[in-house]
């Protein structure tokens, strides 16, 4: 057993994966455009808005009473704001019940729609028309808003030009990715029905085929890619 050298084969093979196909993938200028147009949303930064309120306290649990009292309370101060709408973060600081805001004017700084604040104050707050706006009170589980629209960042979409490369990759992984499995099938067919050479299948899908020497039943010490690999 000393004087033995392990058992080794001269092989060749081929290696059909998502990389090698995504190379051969060619896609069009019309097609990144329109991939560009279809995903402008997910490119980009959505629409933010900034927004002050004012809160009346009244827990969706609490007695009926109690929050009738709260609306008659947020009633009086949206009248209050709709003869001087400039006084808002003075009346906030005197009036909210906001622990966290009031002592800001009742500001709640910028924020995407829906994401963030309370889905009531998102709503109010996209729904008024410019800057400076007043809602109507509304009503959440915590009691009664007033909401001021105080800024807004508008959605931006980077430059076709900009975002090019990353499209192109994207593009040519999604349709590597669909074409895989029917080449996979084709590979594994191919193989099997013509067993004494691969130089057809390698023909068909493009591969190249190649070839090892003193392959060992384990991987050899610093192998790389597939001869790295143990099943292989």
């Amino acid at each position: 057993a000393r004087y033995q050298a392990p058992e080794t084969e001269r092989i060749e093979y081929l290696v059909l994966d998502l990389d090698g196909v995504k190379k051969n993938v060619a896609v069009s200028e019309q097609d990144l455009r329109a991939y560009y147009d279809q995903n402008k949303a997910s490119l980009g930064t959505p629409e933010e808005r900034r927004a002050s309120h004012i809160l009346i306290n009244a827990p969706k649990d609490a007695p009926a009473a109690e929050r009738e009292k709260a609306k008659a309370t947020a009633d009086e101060l949206l009248q209050q704001l709709r003869k001087a709408p400039a006084s808002f973060a003075e009346v906030a600081r005197k009036s909210s019940q906001d622990d966290a805001s009031a002592p800001n004017g009742g500001d709640l700084g910028f924020f995407q729609q829906d994401k963030g604040i309370d889905p009531t104050i998102s709503k109010a707050t996209y729904a008024l028309a410019k800057v400076g706006d007043i809602s109507d009170v509304v009503q959440s589980d915590y009691g009664y808003h007033i909401v001021q629209l105080t800024g807004v960042k508008p959605a931006s979409v980077p430059p076709y030009e900009q975002v090019r490369s990353k499209l192109e990759d994207q593009l040519r992984t999604q349709q590597a990715g669909k074409q895989f499995a029917d080449m996979a099938e084709i590979f594994t067919n191919g193989v099997y029905e013509q067993s004494d050479s691969l130089k057809s299948v390698a023909d068909r899908l493009k591969l190249t085929i190649q070839s090892a020497d003193k392959v060992t039943r384990t991987p050899a010490a610093g192998a790389t890619g597939a001869l790295a690999n143990a099943k292989f």
